[in-house]
C-alpha cells in the first residue's frame, strides 16, 4: 500500500509542476519582450509574401482576447501606400477552436 502511495505522491507532484510551467509559459508569452518577438516574426513572415513592405510599430493587447497593432504601415519604394495608427482584433480561444470558423 506504501508503494501505492508514493507513485500517487510522484504523480501529483509531477501534474503540480506541469501546471506551474504552464502558468509560467502563459505569463510568459503576456510579456512586452515576447510581444515583441511576435510582432518581429509577423513583419517577417509578411514581408517574404508581399511586394511591398509592412511595418507595425506596437503589438499590445492579450493574445488570449484580442490584440491591438498599432502604427500599421505599408509602403514601396519608399512611397507609404497605407498608414493605419490603431488595428485592434478581438476574439476568444474557445470561438476560435469552435467547428465552423475560417
Amino acid at each position: 500500500m506504501s508503494r501505492l502511495r508514493r507513485v500517487a505522491k510522484i504523480l501529483i507532484g509531477l501534474i503540480v509542476v506541469l501546471f506551474i510551467l504552464l502558468g509560467l509559459g502563459i505569463a510568459a508569452i503576456e510579456t512586452g519582450w515576447a510581444k515583441n518577438q511576435l510582432r518581429q516574426v509577423i513583419v517577417r513572415q509578411a514581408n517574404q509574401y508581399l511586394t511591398a513592405t509592412l511595418d507595425i510599430g506596437s503589438l499590445g493587447g492579450s493574445l488570449f482576447r484580442g490584440i491591438e497593432l498599432g502604427d500599421v504601415r505599408l509602403s514601396r519604394d519608399g512611397r507609404t501606400l497605407i498608414a493605419i495608427e490603431e488595428i485592434t482584433v478581438s476574439y476568444s480561444i474557445r470561438e476560435l477552436l469552435q467547428p465552423g470558423v475560417v
